[in-house]
């Protein structure tokens, strides 16, 4: 991957994960931090902050779609 193709994938992970985090508070104080839906964000959450990582240390990110 170019390095502009890399800064443009960062760009977006970063756009989506405070997307994601930010819903995720917010339904987590509605209906409470063990509910379904705000687990499954939590899991959504953390794989796209392990690819934003593995994309600052250069490294093959792994085959995770941005939801």
């Amino acid at each position: 991957m170019q390095q502009s193709e890399e800064w443009e994938c960062r760009q977006k992970l970063d756009v989506r994960i405070e997307q994601l985090r930010s819903q995720m508070v917010e339904n987590g104080m509605k209906y409470g931090f063990l509910h379904p839906s705000v687990q499954h964000d939590s899991r959504r959450l953390d794989k796209l902050i392990l690819r934003y990582y593995q994309l600052e240390r250069g490294e093959s990110p792994l085959e995770t779609k941005l939801e």
